[in-house]
């Protein structure tokens, strides 16, 4: 019908700026004239076909995009339909069906009518960049009008679905734009306020999404967030329902600071929401509605209770002020990565931030520790260890169940049996399985393991634990060799040494003030150490019967006693018999009152056998972690009365003890490599004679040590400490070992192998027995590891491969500390000339810190010649150049007049 396509052609969408200036004449440009020839073709078609052809216009206005901002074209169509609806009313009987249908549609043209309304006049002098797109405010209308039609559901207050498969949509969305703009202003909050009713939104969403475009913008901008009562609080008293309370205090909980007051304030107020929320689902019996509103309860109680402990760790510093702050500053780092891991667990409970603290606390404790450049003492550790455990106290006083020590021991267990590599990637592997439930000894507070001092210092102090301070370890090498001369954990053995002494210290850390770690242990009664002590064949089970029914534990543990426990534990495992299993060692890996409390119990051939690792039989490298704890936590006459005690053997003295510790670190050593060890007993390893082993060792897997990297340059290096581990050394393999690892291009391992030869005195040994050899051939090493060092920094650099110059600098220094070593380089002009050398070529290339380095490690050695001649030579060699040789030269110079003065002095003084 013409009057039909005119009336559509009218309503269409105006066509683009472009097209306007070629169509000046178009009609459509003025709604006036638009609206009176609309009225004019509406007069020709019968009332009926009026209402079909309007709202076929409305529907397509609304789905075109060009019209989504064009407030007067769309109110201009829903009046002229508005008009046809309400004509039709009066013939509309009011018991047919169409009447409802027709009341239904009435309904949404007037709220379309009110809403264009309300956003024409906010929005009237704003850009088009910033007015709503009215279009996506709204459902589409229905294709037939009769039909029965359900509204779509709207997304929560968040703006997100209900539920993943719902069919829903945002109507607030268009407004996020201006909402941002506008920093959430609140004129313009108020203005729109009354479009929720009109899109079918609860009162009050408003100006929660109002709030929210504010905090995300803030947060963007890095500025601070209002307070809880000038901004969450005020949105919250506009809102109706407890769920959208709920949700909306959740949300804000997360823009805030972790661990603030503002944090917590908003979690308690959307938890009483939360729980009013649960209780009308429950009256409510639809099921769905409950399990939503449960799980709501659940994730927000989790979320408060987690920020509410966080707050308490955090408030430790508090009793702590005369601490270092070097000490505070890693306690906040380990309670921020505590709490963002807490945060990521399903369900929060507070053992897991007790096991978040232990792991992470003990982990930057220990690197902390074994990092040279940070300063961190003993003194350091012990007190990041007491901070650490006195908030774990404070978590177990405020909940009864947390039991401290019961988790430090599962730890400790785990960490002694497979090392700690693993549990890095596996935060929470805890086992309870054997975990008993009996109450705890009593203890009073003030009496406590913190009184306990621990000595770290023991474990490079006490001369009979030095020589056990290298460990296993594999990772990081190349399947070929070692991957760089400079990169610290290069090599199997340093990576292996670093990996052990981290895992000590950890163990150290979980054990030293942990509460109640000892209180699970209680005496059996005589009885069953009669059954118990019957079935032992070896006269030191048969002692344990005695001492056992009378334990060391006493309600107030002091230092001397807690060491003594610690010491007992410990030993117990690296002592233990042959045939013993994890399960079978000692009380730490079994708190069952029902099981034997012996420590040295082993498990018979016919015994059920088990699965897991409790029932795999104790290995060396668990017996040398053991020690490495024992020597960090426990003084050494504590160890040396505890091993007479057990009779382990009657000699406690240093020197059996230093070998001992050597036996058990062999003994790890070779049973990490996969050789055969001649004997399992610890004591019987420890009385070999060392340099004839090694000479067998060397002799069965020589062969195979270049091909294997399993073995190579760790097997070499265990090969040289054998060699040198009793005062008679075996100078020929010595020799042949070094050439070996000289050979085979090991830079680390040679380094290592270097400072072997000067810390164990065999270099002086060598001078007394005039082997000079042996001499020329650590300096021969030393050349060697500077010529590998500085090709691989000048290959860096060739490839444009930046370089970590405190690496390579700390590489430099432990070599210039082995050439300054007696017998050692005593002309040292050709050592200095290359370091020169090196630095002038760095230099020249932009290089500045390797230049430094090597700068330094000249100065180094130069300034430890004692010879004036050698000086006067080595200054005449270094050409002016650079500033640095200049330095070099001065120092030189200086040293070389004061070292000669001296000599005058002294021979002045003789005669």
């Amino acid at each position: 019908k013409p009057a039909s396509f005119m009336i559509e052609f009218l309503l269409s969408p105006c066509v683009n700026s472009e097209e306007r200036e070629l169509q000046p004449d178009d009609i459509r440009r003025d709604l006036s004239s638009t609206e009176k020839a609309t009225r004019d073709c509406l007069i020709l078609l019968p009332g009926l076909s009026r209402t079909m052809v309007l709202r076929k216009c409305v529907i397509a206005l609304e789905k075109d995009a060009r019209c989504s901002k064009d407030y007067d074209r769309q109110t201009l169509a829903l009046n002229l339909y508005r008009e046809c609806l309400d004509s039709l009313q009066t013939i509309m009987n009011v018991n047919d069906g169409r009447a409802k249908a027709h009341q239904q549609e009435t309904n949404r043209i007037e709220r379309r009518q009110q809403a264009l309304v309300i956003i024409s006049s906010t929005f009237d002098n704003f850009s088009d960049d910033l007015k709503p797109d009215y279009s996506k405010m709204f459902d589409p209308l229905p294709k037939d009008v009769a039909a029965r039609t359900v509204e779509s559901r709207k997304c929560n207050i968040l703006g997100t679905n209900l539920s993943p498969t719902s069919t829903s949509f945002d109507p607030l969305a268009p407004f996020d734009p201006v909402l941002e703009d506008m920093n959430g202003s609140e004129s313009i909050t108020t203005l729109l306020a009354p479009l929720c009713r009109l899109l079918l939104l609860p009162d009050g969403y408003l100006h929660a999404r109002a709030l929210i475009a504010r905090f995300e913008k803030l947060r963007k901008s890095g500025a601070a967030l209002p307070s809880y009562e000038s901004s969450v609080e005020i949105a919250v008293k506009k809102l109706k329902a407890c769920q959208d309370k709920a949700d909306f205090g959740r949300w804000c909980s997360l823009q805030y600071p972790a661990g603030s007051a503002e944090q917590l304030k908003c979690l308690d107020m959307a938890y009483s929401n939360a729980t009013q929320a649960s209780e009308q689902a429950e009256a409510s019996k639809d099921a769905d509605e409950e399990r939503i509103a449960l799980e709501r309860v659940k994730r927000i109680d989790a979320a408060r209770a987690g920020l509410s402990d966080n707050l308490l760790v955090r408030s430790v510093l508090d009793s702590h002020g005369s601490t270092a702050e070097s000490v505070k500053a890693l306690y906040r780092t380990v309670a921020d990565k505590v709490h963002e891991r807490a945060q990521t667990e399903d369900n929060y409970c507070p053992e897991t931030l007790v096991h978040f603290l232990l792991v992470e606390g003990s982990h930057i404790a220990a690197l902390a520790y074994l990092d040279d450049e940070d300063g961190f003492t003993t003194h350091h550790f012990r007190l990041l260890a007491l901070i650490v455990h006195d908030a774990c106290r404070d978590l177990s006083k405020r909940y009864s169940h947390v039991n401290v020590g019961r988790c430090a021991r599962n730890l400790t267990r785990q960490w002694l049996v497979h090392g700690d590599e693993f549990e890095l990637s596996n935060l929470r592997d805890i086992d309870d399985e054997d975990e008993d439930e009996a109450p705890a000894e009593s203890k009073n507070d003030g009496e406590d393991s913190s009184d306990f001092v621990m000595d770290i210092g023991a474990m490079v102090e006490q001369t009979w634990a030095d020589n056990e301070a290298r460990t296993e370890g594999g990772q990081g090498t190349s399947s070929g060799g070692e991957s760089s001369a400079i990169k610290p954990l290069s090599s199997r053995r340093e990576l292996a040494d670093h990996l052990c002494s981290r895992v000590a210290l950890r163990i150290a850390f979980l054990i030293c003030f942990a509460e109640d770690y000892h209180s699970s242990r209680k005496s059996l009664s005589p009885v069953k150490d009669d059954e118990n002590v019957e079935n032992k064949s070896s006269k030191r089970a048969r002692r344990k019967k005695t001492t056992e029914v009378k334990p060391r534990q006493k309600s107030n543990c002091f230092e001397g006693d807690l060491a003594w426990q610690h010491a007992r534990d410990l030993l117990a495992i690296v002592f233990a018999r042959q045939g013993s299993t994890v399960e079978s060692t000692c009380d730490l890996f079994d708190d069952s009152l029902s099981r034997d409390m012996s420590v040295l119990s082993s498990v018979p051939e016919d015994a059920v056998k088990e699965t897991g690792s409790k029932s795999k039989a104790l290995s060396f490298a668990m017996r040398h972690r053991a020690l490495r704890v024992a020597t960090i936590l426990c003084p050494q006459e504590v160890i040396a009365r505890v091993v007479v005690e057990e009779m382990y053997f009657n000699d406690a003295g240093d020197d059996y003890l230093n070998k001992c510790a050597f036996g058990s670190y062999l003994a790890k050593e070779i049973e990490s490599m996969g050789l055969t060890l001649p004997h399992s007993d610890l004591a019987q390893i420890s009385s070999m004679h060392f340099p004839s082993f090694a000479r067998t060792l060397w002799r069965n897997h020589a062969a195979m040590c270049s091909s294997n990297p399993v073995l190579r340059g760790r097997l070499h290096l265990l090969l040289l400490e054998l060699c040198v581990a009793h005062h008679e050394v075996e100078w020929e393999l010595f020799n042949h070992l070094f050439e070996e690892l000289q050979r085979l291009e090991l830079p680390r391992s040679l380094l290592v192998a270097c400072e072997i030869a000067v810390q164990s005195k065999a270099l002086d040994m060598a001078a007394s027995q005039d082997q000079l050899q042996v001499i020329r051939t650590v300096e021969t090493a030393t050349s060697k590891l500077l010529e590998l060092t500085t090709n691989e920094l000048r290959s860096s650099l060739l490839a444009g491969i930046e370089v970590d110059a405190s690496q390579c600098e700390r590489t430099l220094y432990r070599l210039i500390s082995i050439v300054n070593a007696e017998h050692l380089h005593p002309d040292p002009s050709s050592f200095v000339q290359k370091l020169v050398e090196a630095s002038v070529t760095f230099s020249q290339q932009g290089r500045d810190g390797e230049s430094k380095a090597f700068n330094d490690a000249a100065l180094r050695v130069c300034a430890h010649l004692s010879d004036f001649t050698i000086a006067k030579k080595i200054s005449s060699a270094i050409p002016s150049i650079l500033v640095e040789e200049r330095h070099i030269r001065e120092s030189l110079e200086s040293s070389a007049f004061t070292d000669s003065i001296c000599s005058f002095e002294t021979s002045v003084d003789e005669r």
